[in-house]
């Protein structure tokens, strides 16, 4: 498994998902899709006071998405 995937445009929010944050707290940290604190791949909590927004494409290319929460956001039904 990769550690990211760089998206070439915005990606989908999975059901459920509020927005695309990372941790700040954690080194090498990239961006999950985040619903109600915990990623929707089940594998981090994010606090509301340690986590960082996606504000654009840029950011989520900078620093990577979850492999599995993009493969997630690829099954939102367009």
């Amino acid at each position: 498994m990769t550690r990211a995937t760089v998206p070439t445009t915005y990606p989908p929010l999975p059901e459920g998902a509020s927005c695309w944050s990372r941790s700040t707290r954690r080194v090498g940290s990239v961006f999950h899709a985040h619903a109600f604190g915990l990623t929707v791949c089940r594998s981090l909590l994010l606090s509301r006071h340690q986590s960082v927004d996606a504000r654009n494409l840029g950011d989520l290319q900078y620093y990577g998405v979850c492999p599995r929460c993009f493969k997630l956001a690829s099954k939102v039904p367009a």
